[in-house]
């Protein structure tokens, strides 16, 4: 088995069951990024799943309270908001970052729109320098921020990215995927502007990585009013299952479980740097990013990958980024998601491959 000759998406435990026949079930997924201790759903009233779900007032209310915005739009996953908003907004080239959710790039492209690519890996400063050049040489474009990037953890401030909307014109607009942003609501772009949001700011929420409830596929789009009406027009009716808004509705009122879940997060990621940054270390690998919701490290893309396999023979799945998303040719980033509290298992086998690999 190699994860070089078909490498698999992240969380995709249908491909990884059939490749190393392990039984679903039996896997430790680390390959995604999401929160392993979701929120618990209780039992779901019957009628939101057999009436048509428009948009209920209990939900609208929740939502609002929650990320601290009345000007927004429900849709099925941040990923659904992703591959539309190319064919959205005005027909411009596009700023992305070179490596990060390769989605991103790849709707730009898929509409038909020339992309540039800027440093994602390169630190904090080189990344703003480079856009600041990008805008300089060509301000009638969009900027594609992921806040913070997943893998490479680069997180712009407020204000340098509210800048960097400024100077955007012919309907350039910054487009912000802030979809591991919860554990530091400080720090999203939904405080910016007060009650006098960009014009040209979007900013894209995923629900089910922090609440660890990915299936419900639930996402939102905040932007200006007049966005959002032209959007609406487009998306239709009925973008949101009844069963996702009922459960939302839920989660996002719980105060108590989203502060136990961020403390929760914060430390597990915490416990994973110290119990398996030596193992690392030992492989010549250096931790490039540490979030509440994933690790990532840098190595030779010979070792990441025959490490990523070796995890995959045990039933561990994480993620391999290679040159193919962005690196430069001969390395990889293995980025691990937060494991919750259960480090057995991944320490034995990362033990094994190091001692194979001195």
């Amino acid at each position: 088995m190699s994860f070089e000759e078909d490498p698999l998406h992240g969380g995709d435990l249908v491909s990884a069951s059939d490749r190393y026949g392990i039984p679903i079930e039996d896997w430790t997924d680390l390959s995604t990024g999401i929160n392993p201790v979701p929120y618990p759903v209780g039992p779901i009233p019957p009628s939101v799943m057999t009436q048509l779900p428009y948009q209920r007032r209990e939900f609208e209310g929740a939502v609002c309270s929650y990320y601290g915005r009345h000007n927004w739009l429900a849709v099925s996953g941040s990923q659904a908001a992703i591959q539309a908003l190319p064919s959205w907004l005005p027909e411009l080239p596009a700023l992305v970052p070179d490596v990060g959710y390769q989605e991103h790039a790849y709707q730009w492209l898929n509409a038909g729109l020339h992309i540039e690519r800027y440093p994602a890996m390169a630190g904090h400063a080189a990344a703003l320098t480079a856009l600041d050049k990008a805008i300089n040489a060509r301000s009638a474009c969009h900027l594609v921020l992921i806040q913070p990037n997943n893998p490479s953890g680069l997180l712009l401030s407020i204000d340098h990215v509210l800048d960097c909307a400024s100077r955007l014109t012919d309907g350039g607009c910054v487009v912000a995927d802030e979809a591991f942003i919860d554990t530091s609501p400080g720090q999203s772009l939904l405080r910016a502007g007060g009650d006098h949001w960009p014009h040209n700011l979007i900013v894209l929420r995923s629900f089910g990585k922090f609440f660890g409830l990915a299936g419900l596929r639930l996402g939102f789009i905040f932007a200006a009013p007049e966005r959002l009406a032209a959007i609406r027009r487009l998306q239709g009716p009925w973008a949101v299952n009844g069963p996702a808004q009922w459960v939302a509705q839920q989660a996002l009122k719980d105060v108590a479980w989203q502060t136990q879940a961020r403390l929760g997060l914060e430390q597990n990621s915490a416990m994973m740097q110290r119990q398996l940054e030596p193992l690392f270390v030992r492989l010549g690998a250096t931790l490039v990013a540490r979030t509440s919701f994933f690790h990532s490290y840098l190595m030779s893309a010979q070792n990441g990958h025959a490490l990523a396999d070796q995890l995959a023979e045990q039933g561990i799945l994480v993620r391999v980024i290679d040159e193919n998303e962005g690196l430069t040719k001969g390395s990889a980033l293995i980025r691990l998601g937060i494991e919750g509290g259960r480090l057995g298992a991944l320490k034995t086998s990362l033990d094994c491959f190091t001692r194979l690999q001195s």
